[in-house]
């Protein structure tokens, strides 16, 4: 119950552009219920607008651990490996994510995963 205060918390932050007092919230919600995987994605995806990469890893590996079939989970940790030169992670982690994606007709998901991807064949 408590985790769902602050997931709603933070999102309303969000939404007041007050980026602070959502990672806050995010935060606190993770300390009473780390096994939440949309506090975490949450609190993740925050960090990677802000382009804190190094910060948006550890929750979005959780997310990514929880939800593995979550294509949205392995673009967002993609992403973050990516930014931060992890390469192989990055191409091992989006590859699955556009596979995923693409069998679920998520197509505009698998598309972002093949841009990252080609970003990093490029490098």
């Amino acid at each position: 119950m408590m985790a769902r205060f602050y997931l709603n918390a933070g999102q309303e932050a969000e939404r007041n552009r007050d980026l602070a007092a959502a990672e806050h919230d995010y935060r606190a919600g993770v300390q009473v219920h780390g096994e939440n995987a949309e506090i975490q994605a949450r609190l993740g995806m925050l960090y990677l607008i802000q382009r804190r990469f190094a910060e948006a890893v550890e929750p979005l590996e959780a997310y990514y651990r929880m939800q593995p079939q979550n294509p949205r989970a392995a673009l967002c940790l993609g992403e973050a490996f990516a930014a931060l030169g992890r390469r192989k992670e990055a191409q091992q982690i989006l590859t699955g994510g556009a596979q995923i994606a693409e069998r679920e007709g998520n197509f505009e998901t698998a598309q972002h995963c093949r841009e990252i991807l080609a970003d990093l064949a490029l490098d």
